[in-house]
């Protein structure tokens, strides 16, 4: 509590200690800093109250392995402040949240930086080259963050969105985002958000109108969203169809056991030079799978891991330019019921499909 004390008492972190590692620095003043704010470890126990571990370490793997801040979280990359039992005791629950910001240390959360609705929604520009950034905070578990921009043309439209961190891999975030986007009579198009990832990827093509963007954090398979908060940003891109040398690159894909059979379907204005099949095993980097020649299309071969995959085309054309194509997620092994292909809908939908089925197409409305 020497927050309170009032005569500047130092808390202290030996960098060299942690051999300069500047995730496990952050962990350590986040940690201490807790300590002079008020709070105790947040520790474990058994099913019968005895303490297992003075420092509750977390769980899971990953990008989004969890442990408290005030528990020990080196060994994790989502580190958070945390509601659980503290040092006390097994019926000492701490609400980390509550302690930091309560009247006794005279500070509270910060103030909302965005609106928490479509009417209140911070309004965005794209620049002269199609882009926006923009920086913005979770400062709560109910925060979410409101944005509004408008395409004048049908094209392509792009957004990253990254929570703050200091490192590859998102390395010591406190945030695991969520991001939708919504038409302009607030209909959701799409939800983003990778369950192993922490930050969140769009890439799909609009026609002319207003969307909105909403952010906020979100709990994950090892951690609740109580803690997932900070610092983010949003940086977007668009392209104007019109101008586009590639008016349609579309790929398609089923797997069939271990036998990925990938097919797609190019509308080009310009010369293609070439093709490569580009895949990735953790939907942040893609790694080239094989490179063919313009004509080609379609592509076989055997993924023999127990895991999803990411495929996408990149297409070269003869100026040096480089397009890309939707992206669809395919999964080795056998498929028990009818799974939609890809993450983009033109002017038709692909299934891949166990057996014989009746479809039927609805919009938001519930209209067929």
């Amino acid at each position: 509590n020497s927050f309170k004390w009032g005569d500047g008492t130092p808390c202290f972190v030996f960098s060299s200690l942690f051999g300069y590692n500047v995730k496990n620095i952050a962990e350590a003043v986040s940690h201490e800093a807790g300590h002079t704010v008020g709070l105790r470890h947040q520790s474990t126990y058994d099913g019968a109250c005895f303490k297992t571990s003075e420092y509750n370490w977390g769980q899971g793997t990953g990008e989004i392995g969890w442990a408290p801040i005030m528990g020990a979280g080196y060994n994790q990359n989502m580190t958070v402040w945390h509601n659980g039992p503290n040092s006390f005791g097994c019926a000492s629950i701490q609400s980390d949240l509550d302690v930091v910001t309560s009247s006794y240390n005279g500070f509270g959360y910060r103030t909302d930086d965005n609106g928490n609705n479509f009417a209140a929604a911070t309004s965005l520009s794209f620049d002269g080259s199609g882009q926006f950034t923009i920086n913005g905070v979770v400062e709560r578990t109910t925060d979410m963050d409101y944005y509004e921009f408008t395409l004048s043309e049908f094209g392509n439209f792009t957004l990253d969105a990254i929570p703050y961190n200091v490192g590859t891999g998102n390395a010591g975030s406190d945030l695991d985002m969520n991001v939708v986007i919504y038409d302009q009579y607030f209909n959701a198009l799409g939800t983003y958000n990778p369950g192993n990832q922490m930050s969140s990827l769009i890439d799909t093509i609009l026609s002319a109108g207003t969307y909105y963007i909403s952010v906020n954090g979100d709990g994950n398979m090892y951690a609740t969203e109580y803690g997932s908060l900070g610092s983010y940003s949003l940086q977007a891109g668009f392209i104007d169809g019109t101008l586009l040398p590639i008016q349609d690159l579309r790929l398609n894909g089923i797997a069939d056991q271990n036998l990925h059979n990938l097919e797609w379907s190019i509308l080009a204005d310009e010369p293609i030079s070439q093709l490569t099949i580009l895949y990735s095993t953790d939907g942040r980097q893609f790694k080239t799978l094989v490179n063919l020649s313009p004509d080609k299309r379609n592509y076989s071969w055997f993924f023999n891991e127990n895991k999803s995959i990411q495929y996408r085309i990149m297409a070269t054309l003869e100026t040096g330019r480089k397009e890309y194509s939707n992206t669809i997620i395919l999964r080795s092994g056998s498929f028990t019921k009818p799974t939609l292909i890809g993450n983009q809908v033109r002017s038709s939908l692909s299934v891949n499909s166990p057996g014989d089925y009746q479809f039927q197409v609805l919009d938001y409305n519930g209209r067929s």
